[in-house]
């Protein structure tokens, strides 16, 4: 697999002031576009899913947060780490499990 990982240029990207300011300029948060490090567009599938794992995406955030109602922060970050074989496995035919009601509903 080849990743072409991206340069930016500033890598003060969280900073609003001038690149001519004085260093003791204060500095407020800027908000916008988040921060791209890798370029996954011409990445077949496979590869694509294995950059995916390494970082957090938007589809992770919740869960990042502790707001994710079906994930904890300590199983994602058991899943980024590798570690996600740890985790129990629950059977989608058990009756009792939400995974089950989740597929009937």
């Amino acid at each position: 697999m080849s990743v072409h990982v991206l340069k930016n240029g500033n890598l003060d990207a969280g900073s609003t002031a001038p690149h001519n300011a004085p260093n003791n300029a204060p500095r407020t948060p800027r908000k916008g576009a988040a921060l791209r490090l890798v370029s996954t567009k011409d990445l077949e599938r496979d590869d694509w899913l294995e950059v995916r794992c390494t970082g957090i995406g938007s589809s992770d955030a919740a869960a990042a947060i502790g707001l994710n109602p079906y994930q904890s922060q300590l199983e994602l970050w058991m899943q980024k780490t590798g570690k996600g074989d740890l985790l129990p496995v629950f059977d989608p035919n058990d009756d009792t499990s939400p995974m089950f009601w989740g597929t009937m509903l």
